[in-house]
This record gives C-alpha cells, sequence and structure tokens, in this order.
C-alpha cells in the first residue's frame, strides 16, 4: 500500500505520521507526507520525534504536487483544510480523514506545549500501526 499522509503545512502531524510510517513500512509499500501549502518542519516535531528515538530532522516539506500520486492507494488527511480543499489530483484515490489538532496551536510554556506536541505523537503513531497492520 502507497499512503500520502496530506495536511496544509506538511510541518507537524504528517511529518509524524510519515516517519511512523517509514519505521514501520513493509517492502513494496511506500509513505509520504506532503502539505497544500507546505510550510517547513515544525522544529518541536523534531524534538517530540527524538523523544520516541526516530529523527526527522533530514525529512523534508514537501508539496502534494511533488508526490506521485499515480502510485498511492490511500490519502490520509490530517487537518480540516486539507480534507475541504483535497486537490483534484487527489480525487477517486480512496482516502480517510484523521482530525486531530495542531500541536503548533497549543499554548503556554514550553513544557505544556511540548506535552501537547507528545500526546498528538502518541495518537498517530497509534493510529499509523493500525492503518499499516502492526498495532
Amino acid at each position: 500500500m502507497n499512503v500520502l499522509f496530506l495536511c496544509t503545512g506538511n510541518s507537524c502531524r504528517s511529518q509524524m505520521a510519515e516517519a511512523f510510517g517509514h519505521e514501520l513500512e513493509a517492502e513494496g509499500h511506500r509513505v509520504f507526507s506532503a502539505g497544500t501549502n507546505p510550510q517547513g518542519i515544525n522544529p518541536r516535531t523534531v524534538t517530540s520525534m527524538a523523544e520516541c528515538g526516530l529523527d526527522i530532522s533530514k525529512q523534508e516539506s514537501n508539496h502534494v504536487n511533488d508526490v506521485p500520486l499515480q502510485e498511492l492507494d490511500l490519502v490520509v488527511s490530517m487537518c480540516s483544510h486539507a480534507e475541504e480543499n483535497l486537490p483534484a489530483s487527489l480525487e477517486g484515490i480512496k482516502r480517510v480523514h484523521w482530525p486531530l489538532p495542531d500541536p503548533a496551536d497549543a499554548e503556554g510554556n514550553e513544557e505544556a506545549v511540548l506535552a501537547s506536541f507528545a500526546k498528538i505523537r502518541n495518537d498517530i503513531r497509534d493510529r499509523v500501526q493500525q492503518l499499516l497492520g502492526k498495532g
């Protein structure tokens, strides 16, 4: 199965999902993340993923048009804006929506914000494991 994790900015949630997907993907499966308006990877996402042993510092924030769309089996939208504005190029591809809050919107001190990132990260990990049949 070839999966695209899609979020508007491709900075937090979809990057986390891509990293977990790469960790779990079986031979012959490919995992991508992209955005409709990529913003670069949020540094707190890198920190949060490092806490669970995954280095995503070399991942790139991609535009949806940079992904081999013709090879996709499934699109997982991870934010409402991406779901509502699904590019026409993705029409006809099976899709699911994971309505997850954006950890970048978390407020408070650094510890509270990183706790929000960890909560979303763990939810995404569980969902990706279930999606790829590893959970």
